[in-house]
């Protein structure tokens, strides 16, 4: 009780260079990504090449491992999940926006460690006057900060007052967990300004409210408002909030997401998602899109509801340009501004109705 598995590093480039590990704690491991950050091959290489090996030894071989985390894209795929359950490891997915309360490392760990690392990096620029700290002093100075940070008391305190270990529901209060009543608002700075001018802008807000609920028809069967827009809906990945993902539910959901998804687009599962521009590619007055996977969510592959695709047509977009996004207040889709909109930005407050609402 009170163990921790020793650090693992991701640093961004291709080249593994063991240099980057010089001074690190025994145990440690590290992984090169391209964009420096986490993904799905990141994650597998560290669950199956440093997470597993320091928790499974000897007798318990077989003993079911609970992994708590949360649900970012990267960490919620088929391939990921159906590794997971041949390891006979259960995935649970804490629930989105409740990680300062229930996620054991932010409530007690990362805090310490950080207190940990700025000092060990300013002893370290003591030590060497002049000399600034570089990704090759990175593992050295972290791995010194982990260990302090990582005691057993830090990590026995993290799971008693999330209420994991020992389990405890009644640690966290309810009211914790309650969204911000300003973010139930369509409009939150248009309500705040209201509030701000006096009680006739807020009945006003109030009425114009019930006004826009009013004006989109209702479902006979379950009461929502239903939208009259006839444009392509967006395909939505089954959320892993608060769920156990190694379920064979969830993964059956996943399962008819993706190949949902594969009916729609003509594109496998593990195609690409995330578009990335990129200035190799432009010739003709044509972009070449360099596509990277796991550093985007599935719901921003949504589609324009005006063009039917992700990015406006090539005569519309002649050169390499940022394109911007707005979502239309009553359907909810999405479209490209300034291409398939006469809009060229929209500013907080403002009203948005795309071409097949107005």
């Amino acid at each position: 009780m009170g163990n921790h598995v020793p650090p693992f590093f991701v640093f961004k480039g291709k080249r593994e260079n063991p240099e980057l590990m010089k001074g690190s704690s025994p145990g440690s491991r590290f992984c090169m990504s391209d964009s420096g950050w986490s993904n799905s091959n990141v994650l597998k290489i560290y669950l199956e090449q440093h997470f597993i090996p320091n928790v499974r030894r000897g007798e318990n071989d077989k003993q079911p491992i609970l992994l708590l985390f949360d649900g970012h894209s990267s960490h919620t795929s088929t391939d990921l999940i159906e590794w997971a359950i041949s390891k006979n490891i259960i995935l649970f997915v804490l629930p989105a926006h409740t990680s300062h309360i229930l996620q054991p490392l932010d409530v007690a760990i990362f805090g310490p460690f950080k207190g940990h690392y700025y000092r060990e990096c300013a002893a370290f620029m003591h030590r060497h006057m002049g000399r600034s700290v570089t990704k090759y002093d990175m593992a050295e100075i972290a791995c010194t900060a982990y260990l302090h940070a990582m005691s057993p008391l830090n990590i026995v305190s993290a799971f008693r007052k999330t209420g994991i270990y020992p389990f405890n529901q009644q640690e966290i209060q309810a009211e914790k967990l309650f969204p911000c009543e300003t973010f139930r608002e369509d409009t939150p700075l248009q309500k705040v300004i209201a509030m701000k001018t006096g009680k006739e802008a807020v009945d006003k807000y109030f009425e114009d409210k019930y006004n826009r609920r009013s004006s989109s028809p209702m479902s006979p069967k379950t009461g929502v408002q239903v939208s009259k827009c006839t444009c392509k809906k967006a395909i939505l990945k089954p959320k892993p909030s608060g769920k156990q993902i190694t379920e064979a539910t969830f993964l059956q959901q996943l399962y008819e997401y993706e190949h949902a998804k594969e009916t729609r687009t003509g594109t496998t599962a593990t195609n690409p998602k995330s578009p990335q521009p990129s200035t190799s590619g432009i010739h003709n007055n044509s972009i070449e899109i360099a596509l990277s996977d796991n550093d985007i969510s599935d719901e921003d592959s949504e589609v324009c509801c005006v063009c039917k695709s992700f990015y406006p047509p090539s005569e519309k977009n002649p050169y390499l340009k940022i394109v911007n996004w707005a979502y239309c207040d009553k359907c909810s889709h999405c479209v490209h501004l300034s291409f398939c909109h006469e809009k060229r930005v929209i500013r907080r407050g403002d009203t948005f109705l795309c071409p097949h609402c107005v």
